[in-house]
């Protein structure tokens, strides 16, 4: 029993320890904080892994653990530098800020965002460094120049892709020439990367196009769909994936049933290429044009299909922040604390209706909200109603003394700040709620049924709740 137990703290204590050394000089980085981030669907979170900060010289030197082989985001002074690492690689990168400016597609002048090198490319030294090299040096990170401009002006959709599909078989076959396909898993993501990269070259030669060469006949640009789940760990492929997909099989005029379907069946036999997309489908909101009831009933698909989903809090968190609050709207379940720093939400105060109170404790006007609030709630011993006062990105001390005068049995407060707020913020439509006072009034089912900004101080509270 003893032997077992050693071996399984030896074996934990192992799986802790970093299995990866990034290093390197930033070459306008000095005093800098420095994140990494692994992403993909292995880590779909995305959360903050690793973060260090550069000396006065711009060098650093820090390690961290994953547990495949997987693409990495380096971040600092806003900007992010991809990598692909592998455990037990020690790799060491030399790189310069990039800055980020916009160019415009002439035909429909839309504007689209892209990073520019203000020096030369990221240089590697180490293990890991030929795999980073390659991919940086062929576009499939950094800048790629062929997603900025065409190569050539005048052809049609199929001369063009002709053109762009051979230097991808070009550049997989440099690939395979120098790596090899024992690594099957670094093999697949060079491969979607490659399509990915593929689609958005053929994708800007025809956004360029100018309407009098319609009649060179013109078409849509193909995606090279890879038939293996591991594609999407490449997130140029997925966002292919996205942008092909909504182009192609997901028209306007289509029902909800159809554009899921048109989704589903098409990659059918690649069921965590079809849950990651479709997740994506939802939580990016693809179809700006269609309304939140679309989205409730592609979800409520997707419950269904994907009954375990990791995705699932993800999806509704995103979807709570994209709805705005108002008459008729259920209040979403984000979570606030009490003084005692404990977790709850409103699905706790269902069954009875709920008059909910925003407010600050820097906001002069909101004190005075907060004591009509308090005496309206005393008033109803009966507890009758659920009263609640929730303040918005406070220090929790000062939070906890401006509440110590106004603490009656049937008011509760509480703070709510972090994700949270900006979950809120999102819903209320205002990225510095609550800048004054707000009143949410919610029936049995926790639905609102009134919103009422208490900026006017005319308005009464008791008023409100009393219609």
């Amino acid at each position: 029993m003893l032997r077992l137990l050693i071996l399984l703290l030896i074996s934990i204590k192992t799986y802790a320890q970093p299995n990866v050394w990034l290093s390197g000089h930033l070459i306008d980085g000095a005093n800098e904080e420095i994140e990494v981030r692994i992403h993909g669907e292995r880590q779909h979170d995305n959360k903050a892994t690793a973060t260090t900060k550069a000396d006065k010289k711009g060098n650093f030197n820090f390690a961290f653990r994953i547990q495949f082989g997987q693409p990495i985001t380096m971040t600092y002074g806003g900007s992010n530098f991809l990598m692909y690492l592998h455990p037990q690689d020690s790799l060491k990168i030399t790189a310069s800020k990039r800055v980020f400016d916009v160019f415009m597609f002439p035909k429909n002048g839309t504007q689209f965002g892209r990073y520019s090198e203000t020096s030369v490319p990221p240089v590697f030294e180490g293990k890991g460094a030929a795999l980073n090299q390659f991919l940086y040096q062929n576009g499939l990170y950094g800048r790629d120049s062929l997603q900025e401009k065409p190569i050539i002006k005048r052809a049609t959709t199929e001369m063009y892709s002709t053109i762009v599909d051979d230097n991808s078989e070009y550049t997989w076959a440099k690939y395979q020439k120098q790596f090899g396909l024992a690594d099957t898993a670094q093999s697949i993501y060079v491969q979607a990367s490659l399509a990915g990269q593929a689609y958005f070259r053929k994708h800007t030669f025809v956004d360029n196009q100018p309407e009098i060469d319609n009649e060179l006949g013109q078409s849509k640009p193909v995606l090279k769909i890879i038939p293996n789940d591991d594609a999407i760990y490449s997130d140029i492929y997925l966002n292919a994936l996205l942008n092909y997909f909504k182009i192609n099989y997901l028209a306007a005029d289509d029902s909800t049933a159809e554009k899921y379907e048109n989704v589903a069946a098409t990659i059918r036999n690649l069921p965590k290429t079809q849950e990651y997309l479709l997740a994506n489908v939802i939580m990016r909101r693809v179809f700006t044009n269609d309304s939140d009831i679309f989205y409730d009933k592609i979800f409520a698909r997707f419950e269904k299909d994907f009954p375990s989903s990791t995705y699932t809090r993800q999806i509704k968190r995103d979807s709570w922040a994209h709805r705005l609050l108002e008459k008729g709207i259920a209040f979403p379940e984000i979570v606030f604390q009490n003084i005692n720093s404990q977790d709850t939400d409103v699905t706790k105060f269902r069954g009875k209706p709920t008059a909910i109170l925003f407010w600050n404790t820097w906001c002069d006007s909101c004190q005075t909200r907060l004591n009509e609030f308090t005496k309206l709630a005393e008033s109803y011993e009966d507890s009758s109603m659920n009263f609640i006062a929730i303040a918005a990105n406070n220090q929790i001390d000062s939070w906890q003394a401006h509440i110590k005068n106004v603490a009656v049995p049937n008011l509760g407060h509480y703070h709510i700040k972090g994700e949270e707020l900006g979950i809120l913020r999102g819903a209320m439509a205002d990225k510095n709620f609550p800048t004054n006072a707000h009143l949410l009034l919610l029936d049995i089912a926790g639905i609102i049924t009134q919103r009422v900004n208490l900026s006017d101080s005319a308005i009464s509270i008791k008023t409100q709740i009393s219609k």
